[in-house]
């Protein structure tokens, strides 16, 4: 039985990418916890990534850094307001089964390569029981948490709670995920239908379509073998 619910952000329990979005909010909100040169620095490393001049990881390590610049009050503030500005764009499907597996005692666990700063501001507004994200203090060893990395940190979640890989269920719909969605027991691929034939082949786990999953209900996706 799933006793454990990973849930990607990005394009799964919201519909945008909170990053991009989040980036408008620092350099363009009345509610930015940002000064003004440290937007200008936003805008200059936007157009940086543009040009494909830095990294998308070098983008956020040094919009973090920003950031964390301001007092914590502040950014503790411009999160909790962001996290509500965000919830306009949640993809009601997963929601309402995220919502329904957490009443029927399932843990569930935001896990995004999103930053920190808003991601775990986000995931407590929506009920979440945890929240793993990419690190918002940038130092040695940084990464964003995607692909291997992400997969790594919910198998060491899982393994502290003594909950075994088959236990658990993923929500996603990024093609990165492939670690995370091999070594979950049900995924429930929350991307395009086309590409859910090749994320099955690419999975020695089971993986179905979200419409699949709200067909079967909450039921069934708790109820061991009850998911060809």
């Amino acid at each position: 039985m799933t006793r454990l619910v990973f849930v990607d952000l990005d394009g799964t329990y919201v519909r945008a990418n909170s990053f991009h979005r989040w980036l408008k909010y620092l350099a363009f909100s009345p509610e930015t916890p940002l000064s003004p040169p440290g937007r200008a620095a936003v805008l200059l490393l936007g157009g940086l990534r543009a040009a494909r001049v830095i990294s998308h990881a070098r983008l956020k390590a040094g919009v973090l850094a920003q950031v964390a610049r301001r007092p914590e009050a502040r950014q503790a503030a411009a999160a909790t307001a962001y996290a509500q500005a965000l919830a306009s764009d949640i993809a009601a499907p997963v929601r309402n089964l995220v919502t329904q597996l957490r009443a029927r005692g399932a843990r569930t666990v935001l896990a995004t390569a999103a930053p920190g700063n808003y991601a775990h501001a986000f995931a407590k507004a929506q009920g979440f029981d945890d929240c793993l994200a990419t690190a918002a203090t940038v130092g040695p060893g940084w990464h964003e948490l995607l692909g291997p990395h992400k997969a790594e940190a919910c198998l060491a979640y899982s393994a502290h709670l003594g909950i075994a890989a088959a236990e658990t269920m993923a929500f996603t719909d990024h093609r990165d995920d492939l670690p995370l969605i091999a070594q979950s027991g049900l995924t429930i691929w929350c991307g395009p239908t086309d590409q859910l034939p090749a994320i099955q082949s690419a999975s020695p786990s089971r993986v179905i379509g979200l419409a699949a999953a709200e067909r079967v209900g909450v039921n069934g996706l708790l109820t061991p073998g009850a998911v060809a």
